[in-house]
């Protein structure tokens, strides 16, 4: 054909989301956007995103825009024909890895899980609104209602998204889940207005889900 084509791998996939009537997938080098024809768009580093190290993924159900975010602790939110971009959720704390875990939303607020801990950013995606280091790295964020969860590998933890100060781990109040041996949290999801928290188990190779009551 006289001319390259990229196809870049679509292995190891970080996140799958509904976006508009179509499936957006996140891979660790492009982020795949595709109908159920069979069409397929492909952002990456050479297409619209900043980077190329993609860690997760956010997609609005709507379709209204769709989120990357990076190992480096940078974010590109894609949206119509125009990408934003902010260079360091973690807010420059450069004692942490900074790499992005989850993304999630509030009503005012992105919400991104990372091994730095948790970082709120403006729905305009202007600017980065605080960030709670917390001293063991998030793996998963959810909300339900006003309250907003999130779990280390060891622990559930809540607070108010109401709170003035979301910035300060003091705020965070520890959730009394006894883990089986051997197990250690994976996740946490809002399953129509349940939440669904998610362990595993590396010696026996097995997973467990359960809901908070």
């Amino acid at each position: 054909l006289a001319q390259w084509t990229m196809r870049p791998s679509f292995y190891n996939i970080a996140d799958v989301e509904e976006y508009g009537g179509r499936v957006v997938a996140f891979a660790p080098h492009a982020v795949f956007v595709a109908d159920y024809s069979g069409d397929v768009d492909i952002y990456s580093k050479t297409s619209r995103l900043s980077g190329a190290d993609i860690s997760a993924g956010y997609a609005d159900k709507g379709g209204q825009c769709f989120i990357v975010g990076y190992a480096n602790g940078s974010a590109d939110m894609v949206s119509g024909n125009s990408t934003a971009a902010i260079q360091d959720i973690s807010a420059g704390n450069y004692l942490y890895n900074r790499r992005i875990t989850q993304i999630t939303s509030s009503n005012d607020y992105y919400i991104f899980s990372g091994e730095f801990g948790i970082s709120f950013v403006k729905k305009d995606f202007s600017s980065v609104y605080g960030v709670c280091h917390t001293d063991k790295p998030v793996i998963m964020c959810a909300v339900n209602g006003n309250t907003l969860w999130a779990v280390t590998a060891d622990e559930i933890l809540n607070t108010d998204l109401n709170n003035i100060n979301l910035q300060s781990p003091d705020n965070y109040t520890k959730y009394e889940f006894s883990i089986p041996s051997g197990y250690v949290l994976s996740g946490i999801a809002n399953a129509n207005g349940s939440l669904m928290v998610g362990l595993y188990s590396s010696s026996q190779n097995k997973s467990e889900v359960y809901a908070l009551n």
